[in-house]
């Protein structure tokens, strides 16, 4: 069965800065693969340089965005030309079209027809021009680029990256290896963009990235080159579907619901990139950025732990397991390499986002014995370090952490997402807690005690948690409807209930089944109320809040939210939790504007994928609940 005429892989892509819709890239990709391939419509919008209903296009940009909000980096754009180079050589685009596999289109200014189809390492490009000879402007969109060239290559050195900690030695290397000569080469535009002249109208080029020399580079290149076009083509399209079948619907359903369903599983499968390679001898390996030297083992990018904890890596553990490996596996070799856990990766650490997610991660690969069994006692070393030594550099461990150990929670006086941070630190000392208890660790009896000082952040009088000064005192000026000071992207109304570990007491501290179904009901039915809080301007998360009116103060647009209907599993009312289910998946559509909110890293499309299949990882450490499923399906793991 070919899957891949059900994805529309610009489900999400119908977005700004102020207003998400997805925030999603319609990324032409290998499953997992180290980059992508998308129309760049205007890079003079950063992050948000696609638009869906453009009718023209700049170039095929090679990115490795993971989110508009991080923007991209080691990026070039590729744009097939002829005749005098300008500033700006847009054109039309017509018979525009693309899939995970493949996309194509003809410039229309230029009458110069291409197909691109990704492979593993990177991807082949092949032109069709009606000009005695055809060009191609690489633009590398910083000037901080060096290049050379043979008679049918050419070698990038690219360190176009944002500002940080390890960008100084970043570097990205690309070749593009021609199937025809080569007869001139020009610079243009301060340097940034390579104007190769090629001796056909007709060409094939062999484009491949790689982030650790320009002699590995050139050496896959070579081999790519000598496959032919249509194995390759055939390839990636056989690898898509595979993936799309780890989900078989055996139900009658609407094209267009198979439509939304399976655009939402193709995003769970671009995310986390893997970006290690095999070298010469073979050997899986990736590149340190912070000691500038090659390590061995697989190493992934392009996500962020506090979004994929929940339900992307979740549902890639049920589907995909051999993946799911390569993830837990690579976080364990970057903190054999950096000396901490990762936090969010593009590719080197960004340190965004509250606490260490990660935990969650590599605790469950110790509890479900998924690393091999000489690995379990560095796992370990690393959660507890994450747990209990403060970082001296911000990128790295848990904010505000000797506050955390002195008073069993993140105090107001910290000034930040102290009540996100102290609700997210007792989840990962739970799951750090079944991870030590599965192995019979001294600190097991520590951390099952750490893991429950949330009570102290429950103010009995508004049942909610609140913000807690160094004396222990509530404040009495506070608002649940502020947004950020002590909410990470949310209120006090998103993280009402957001304790996934220790059910019962919760339902004990709100006063019982019924007043928990009470507050419940109360949440779903709200309308919605914010302040602009500690951002001082409406964020992009309160937009979409708010517009999604009929499910009150449940913003399905962000994570923090996600587990909140699943609350009424645990106090037995089903038929109102089929309820809110069915209404927000009203929200999920197979068009450009298709989601309620950012789909960050597969994560909201994970959600979606889940509920329609019945199952939950409600707390992650401890697996999937199973509840009513929309429809029947068969899953046929790879």
């Amino acid at each position: 069965m070919d899957f891949l005429k059900y994805v529309n892989i610009d489900v999400g892509t119908d977005s700004e800065y102020r207003e998400s819709n997805g925030n999603t890239l319609p990324n032409v990709q290998y499953p997992f693969g180290n980059q992508a391939y998308v129309f760049q419509t205007n890079k003079a919008d950063n992050g948000w340089f696609y638009k869906p209903n453009a009718n023209y296009t700049e170039g095929i940009r090679v990115t490795n965005q993971p989110s508009p909000w991080l923007g991209d980096y080691g990026h070039i754009t590729l744009l097939p030309f002829n005749g005098k180079y300008d500033i700006d050589l847009h054109s039309s685009l017509i018979n525009k079209y693309h899939k995970p596999n493949i996309m194509s289109g003809l410039l229309r200014r230029y009458d110069i027809k291409f197909e691109l189809v990704p492979t593993k390492r990177g991807a082949v490009l092949k032109v069709n021009g009606s000009s005695p000879t055809t060009k191609l402007l690489i633009d590398c969109h910083q000037n901080n680029t060096y290049f050379e060239y043979t008679d049918s290559q050419v070698m990038i050195t690219n360190k176009n990256v944002p500002d940080g900690e390890f960008s100084h030695n970043y570097r990205k290397f690309y070749c593009l290896k021609f199937d025809c000569n080569i007869i001139n080469v020009n610079v243009h535009h301060h340097g940034s963009q390579i104007e190769v002249e090629l001796a056909n109208s007709d060409y094939r080029v062999d484009l491949v990235s790689s982030y650790i020399s320009q002699e590995l580079c050139n050496q896959v290149t070579l081999e790519q080159s000598n496959q032919k076009y249509q194995t390759l083509k055939i390839q990636v399209e056989k690898e898509w579907n595979q993936y799309l079948h780890t989900i078989e619907i055996e139900s009658e359903i609407t094209e267009c619901d198979l439509e939304i369903f399976y655009s939402n599983l193709y995003r769970t499968f671009c995310f986390p990139r893997i970006i290690s390679e095999k070298d010469s001898r073979g050997k899986e390996v990736y590149y340190n950025f912070k000691t500038k030297t090659i390590d061995c083992g697989a190493m992934i990018s392009d996500v962020g732990f506090w979004d994929t904890y929940r339900t992307t890596v979740p549902l890639q553990e049920l589907l995909v397991p051999k993946n799911y490996k390569i993830i837990v596996d690579a976080t364990l070799n970057y903190y054999k390499s950096y000396g901490w856990l990762p936090r969010w990766l593009a590719p080197y650490e960004r340190g965004i986002m509250p606490s260490t997610l990660v935990d969650s991660v590599v605790a469950r690969a110790i509890v479900t014995k998924t690393y091999d069994k000489n690995q379990i006692p560095i796992a370990i070393e690393a959660l507890l370090k994450n747990a209990c030594v403060v970082s001296q550099d911000k990128l790295f461990g848990r904010e505000h952490l000797s506050e955390y150990l002195e008073y069993g929670y993140v105090p107001a006086e910290c000034n930040g997402e102290s009540v996100s941070l102290s609700l997210d630190n007792f989840y990962c000392d739970y799951a750090i807690y079944k991870a030590l208890e599965s192995e019979n660790h001294e600190m097991t009896s520590r951390f099952k005690s750490r893991c429950q000082g949330y009570t102290k952040l429950f103010n009995r009088q508004t049942k909610l948690f609140e913000r807690l000064n160094r004396e222990g005192e509530f404040d009495l000026e506070f608002n649940p409807n502020d947004w950020g000071y002590d909410f990470c992207e949310s209120s006090a109304w998103q993280n009402n209930l957001n304790i996934f570990h220790d059910n019962q007491v919760v339902i004990e501290l709100m006063g019982g089944f019924e007043e928990v179904e009470k507050r419940l009901d109360y949440l779903f039915s709200s309308t919605p109320q914010y302040t602009v809080g500690r951002y001082g301007f409406e964020i992009h998360e309160m937009t979409e809040y708010s517009r999604v009116a009929d499910l009150g103060h449940f913003a399905i647009s962000n994570q923090p939210s996600f587990n909140m209907p699943f609350w009424y599993l645990n106090v037995g009312a089903e038929e109102k939790f089929l309820n809110i289910i069915n209404k927000t998946h009203k929200y999920f559509t197979n068009q450009s504007d298709g989601y309620p909110g950012d789909e960050d890293n597969g994560s909201l499309a994970a959600w979606y994928v889940l509920t329609c299949i019945g199952k939950y990882p409600f707390c992650p450490i401890e697996g999937m609940i199973d509840f009513e499923r929309q429809f029947n399906y068969k899953i046929n793991k790879i």
